[in-house]
């Protein structure tokens, strides 16, 4: 692309990863080769190379397609606004089932859809390998005593409640 736009390797970079200093008619050589030689970025290679994943493990075990669909366009269209990407697994098995848990996880992080988000061993599992993931309680929040939400809460980086959910959490955990 840089011999097609007649700029320097470096140049594509910077234009590639969306950077500022770059002016615009050069920005647009290098888009012009981008369309002419049909470039398109592998995700899985760039993330091979970058000192941090873009990856998002999403785990389901709810298999109702319409309940799964819903979630995964959601997970999808943020990842892309956000240049992640997302990769989904069935876990009704469990978390030694999962593929993107096997060996070093190279996660960014995990989106658990519930009823996973009550499963304190995906949590202690998550927690233990040093995945950020989203404790997301939902309709199983009732389903616990303060103790436990208190721990499931030091295990998360990350806890979506909307306002009932936020009010019995507080009740419950002082």
């Amino acid at each position: 692309m840089a011999r097609e736009a007649g700029v320097s390797f470096k140049t594509v970079s910077r234009v590639l990863n969306g950077e500022p200093n770059v002016r615009e008619p050069t920005r647009q050589l290098v888009m012009q080769a981008v369309r002419t030689l049909g470039y398109r970025a592998n995700p899985y290679a760039r993330n091979l190379r970058a000192a941090q994943s873009r990856i998002i493990a999403v785990y389901f075990s709810n298999p109702s397609r319409n309940y799964t669909s819903e979630i995964q366009i959601g997970v999808l269209q943020r990842c892309n606004a956000e240049g992640f990407n997302a990769i989904f697994e069935d876990a009704s098995t469990g978390p030694d089932g999962l593929v993107s848990l096997r060996g070093e996880p190279n996660l960014a992080g995990v989106i658990l859809v519930a009823p996973l988000t009550e499963d304190p061993a995906f949590l202690r599992r998550l927690s233990e390998a040093g995945i950020p993931f989203v404790f997301d309680p939902g309709q199983g929040l009732p389903m616990f005593n303060g103790e436990e939400l208190l721990n499931f809460v030091k295990l998360a980086d990350y806890v979506a409640l909307n306002d009932y959910e936020a009010q019995l959490l507080q009740e419950r955990t002082g």
